[in-house]
């Protein structure tokens, strides 16, 4: 081998290693980085998780603080839903309700006993009609979900729990759009479509690059998962369903807002996903 030879290999032995080291010093800086940031209690978990059926949906088991609107401590529950954990064997005597719905069922921007599904609960256990009913009520809703996703999460769900009532909460300002693929503006969930008289379901988003992708390794972590968010007043007020249930609406802790409904669609136009 000449000199010429050998001094280039050796040059591109020596571009490497020094890559190699720039490389691991990035790496190591960033997990000291992380390490720091998690001493010091900051976090940024991904809530959502990609899902074959329904696009994405909350991942199950995480835990962590809620900033982007609003600051409330979420937890998703191990069949992810953002509520303790339910045996889906209902215990005697029990009278089970399952809520469907977008960001106002979810309500990640306050703590879970305000929002309206564990208010609901806590209203009917003091409801003297109801004496001596276990009440259980279950929240499966998630944010940006339309009625397509919902029914899907019924189906796929929600009858393992035996529910004896299901409540659909409707968001008036976007859940028609969202069932309909060129006003939602995405092809990455399933939608229902007509065909031949019936209603069809189009799971033709499984094929999409962009759902392919966030299916890999560098969409594991969530990221690449859409979320959205809602007004923090609005789920405050979501106790207006207590109206369904005559009879259990004489507690004088009764909040304000639930005899007006949803005020912040009303009062600022709020548009919600």
């Amino acid at each position: 081998m000449n000199p010429q030879t050998a001094n280039k290999k050796q040059k591109r032995s020596e571009r490497r290693l020094k890559l190699l080291l720039l490389l691991g010093s990035i790496l190591f800086s960033l997990g000291i980085i992380e390490i720091g940031l998690r001493l010091a209690g900051y976090s940024y978990p991904e809530f959502y998780a990609i899902d074959g059926p329904r696009g994405y949906a909350l991942r199950p088991g995480i835990e962590g603080w809620y900033r982007k609107e609003g600051e409330a401590v979420v937890r998703i529950n191990s069949d992810g839903m953002r509520d303790r954990e339910h045996p889906k064997q209902k215990a005697p005597n029990t009278l089970r309700i399952a809520v469907l719905g977008d960001s106002y069922t979810e309500a990640f921007q306050v703590p879970f006993e305000e929002s309206f599904c564990a208010m609901l609960e806590q209203k009917l256990r003091d409801c003297a009609l109801l004496s001596g009913k276990n009440i259980e009520v279950l929240n499966f809703g998630v944010s940006g979900y339309g009625s397509a996703q919902e029914l899907i999460t019924l189906r796929d769900h929600v009858w393992q729990y035996s529910p004896d009532i299901v409540l659909l909460a409707v968001t008036t300002s976007n859940d028609i759009s969202d069932n309909v693929r060129a006003l939602k503006k995405t092809s990455d969930i399933p939608y229902f479509v007509w065909h031949e008289g019936k209603l069809e379901e189009d799971d033709s988003f499984r094929q999409t690059k962009n759902f392919r992708l966030r299916g890999s390794f560098l969409g594991s972590s969530g990221a690449l998962v859409p979320g959205s968010s809602a007004c923090n007043s609005s789920y405050r007020s979501g106790s207006s369903w207590l109206k369904s249930f005559p009879g259990c609406l004489e507690s004088e802790s009764r909040p304000k807002a639930a005899a007006a409904g949803f005020p912040g669609l009303r009062e600022r136009g709020s548009k919600v996903e």
